[in-house]
């Protein structure tokens, strides 16, 4: 009995087959929004393909092909988000993409050897089976990860999913408890049988309560179990956290030893471990070295020459941006005294020489995963799941940077939803949780992933929106706060209330030479929007480089 596992010559044939399909349906919708630059339809389907071209192409070994995919996918996304007709230029644009892409697989076909499918390589991101029954609720879900970069395939029941799992395992799994044909606790005891160790991060979803049932979800192999309703939002970070747990292997690791014979075990040992490594011969280049290589974690020797590992360490907790990263001493000192003296200088953990390879690489590991789930939980706002303030405003400061550089066009939004303080005071602290992150799964929705979205105040989210001009940038704000005061939210149980957002927002300019004024001109903008009134989106007047 075949196993219906399709073999890879066909996987590729039916690969090339689909792509000259939709590069027929690309150069026709190109031609219709050449002839009707405002067909919204036709820039939808070039959106369509140009995602499914970025999705496919690396996953069959032609990187060039995401690469060409994604640039029209967000040429496609942002020419809609501004709500005007295609220029010339971007239809000019749209069908060089569509040569470009032609001429790759031209090249596949008529190669030297054929169309021979490419040897198997890793995928550039990583594959999530979604198992459970097919409903509006998972479709949602599928759409929210996708856009959060993400391969999902949904899978409806048991059967289903153990047949996929022979054609090939996936990156990340998640399955309802109850399916169609069986349940979640036995598919993943299946899928661990099938997988043969436990690496791949799996989670139920819609656990009951009870806590016989949740030990159960833990013996079963599961790593995790989300409560019904599932969040979409709760669920990509939780996945984020456990592949953070699978790249521990991955993360750089500087290590501090002067003596050659020690350095040499630590690289060799930690390289083979999968590490990105830089030894430190010279205490001296110690400064140097960690904001060039910009480590997750530090071996440190405590006997160097001239300092020790301890001063070195009470340094390194006053440099910006190394307070938290995980220091691991190397000490032939008893362990309570090196214990006691490494808490005091403010390292993590320690190690006393001489070192195994297996302590070595156990410990690195361990704290890496620590590291990076702290990482993750201070660089997300808990409520919103958007970035906190410090580490958005990190990313505005880039923004910026980018536009004094290649003068990217960036507008700085900021958003509060108009009286909250008389909402919460009727309705409670409850209302205003709900409206605002409301608020922000509403945005995170509609605006596109290469945006940076943060919590910038406790009432107050804050947005980047990337190349739109002024007019597109207020056009398309303007639209979201009709839809979103359009929209009901469950403030308390039997309660549903809707609200309107104010909007302010300011575009990077020549006279912006700091973060500050860029903030104060948003800031200024948000203020004049709601002394109109509410609901209303207002955009900073343009300011003037100073005369140089």
């Amino acid at each position: 009995m075949s196993s219906g596992k399709p073999g890879r010559s066909e996987q590729w044939r039916k690969y090339l087959e689909d792509s000259a399909h939709r590069l027929a349906l690309a150069e026709s919708q190109a031609g219709r929004l050449q002839s009707e630059s405002g067909s919204r339809e036709a820039l939808e389907s070039l959106q369509s393909i140009f995602h499914d071209f970025a999705g496919s192409g690396a996953l069959y070994g032609l990187p060039e092909v995401s690469a060409l995919g994604g640039e029209g996918e967000y040429l496609c996304t942002t020419v809609g988000l501004s709500e005007r007709p295609a220029t010339l230029a971007e239809v000019d644009q749209v069908a060089t993409l569509i040569r470009r892409l032609r001429t790759v697989f031209q090249r596949v076909m008529t190669g030297p050897e054929g169309p021979r499918p490419p040897a198997d390589a890793p995928r550039s991101t990583p594959l999530l089976l979604l198992a459970g029954s097919p409903s509006p609720e998972r479709s949602a879900m599928a759409d929210f990860l996708l856009k959060r970069g993400l391969q999902v395939e949904g899978l409806d029941g048991f059967r289903a999913a153990v047949e996929r799992f022979r054609a090939g395992l996936p990156d990340l799994l998640a399955t309802e408890v109850s399916l169609p044909d069986g349940t979640g606790f036995d598919l993943v005891r299946r899928f661990r049988e099938i997988e043969g160790e436990r690496s791949i991060p799996v989670l139920l979803l819609g656990a009951p309560e009870l806590f016989h049932d949740k030990v159960e979800a833990i013996a079963c192999g599961a790593d995790g179990f989300l409560p019904s309703p599932v969040d979409p939002s709760t669920l990509f970070r939780k996945f984020r956290i456990l592949l953070g747990r699978r790249r521990a292997a991955s993360g750089r690791v500087l290590a501090v030893e002067d003596d050659p014979s020690q350095a040499a075990f630590l690289e060799t040992t930690l390289k083979a471990g999968g590490y990105q490594v830089r030894m430190v011969t010279e205490p001296m280049a110690f400064e140097r070295e960690i904001h060039a290589f910009r480590p997750e974690l530090i071996l440190m020797d405590v006997l160097l020459p001239g300092v020790s590992g301890y001063d070195l360490v009470r340094f390194l907790r006053q440099e910006e941006g190394f307070s938290t990263v995980p220091v691991v001493f190397l000490t032939t000192e008893g362990r309570r005294r090196a214990q006691i003296r490494g808490a005091e200088a403010g390292g993590d953990d320690y190690l006393v020489k001489p070192v195994t390879p297996e302590d070595l690489l156990t410990t690195v590991k361990s704290r890496l995963i620590r590291y990076r789930s702290l990482q993750e939980m201070m660089d997300r706002d808990e409520l919103t799941g958007l970035l906190a303030h410090t580490p958005f405003l990190q990313q505005a400061r880039l923004c910026l940077s980018r536009f004094t550089r290649r003068q990217v066009p960036y507008a700085l939004v900021l958003v509060e939803i108009d009286g909250m303080e008389a909402r919460t005071r009727e309705a409670g602290a409850r209302a205003r949780d709900v409206l605002i992150q409301g608020l922000a799964k509403y945005l995170q929705r509609k605006v596109r992933q290469t945006d940076v979205m943060g919590r910038y105040g406790d009432q107050c989210l804050a947005l980047v929106l990337e190349h739109l001009s002024p007019t597109d940038a207020v056009r398309l704000l303007d639209r979201l706060q009709t839809e979103f005061s359009q929209m009901d939210w469950p403030v308390e149980t039997d309660r549903r209330v809707r609200a309107s957002f104010s909007a302010g927002a300011a575009m990077a300019s020549p006279s912006m030479k700091t973060l500050k004024a860029w903030l104060d001109a948003a800031s200024g903008a948000l203020k004049s929007a709601r002394l109109q009134g509410g609901g209303r989106v207002a955009l900073a007047p343009p300011t003037e480089a100073p005369p140089g």
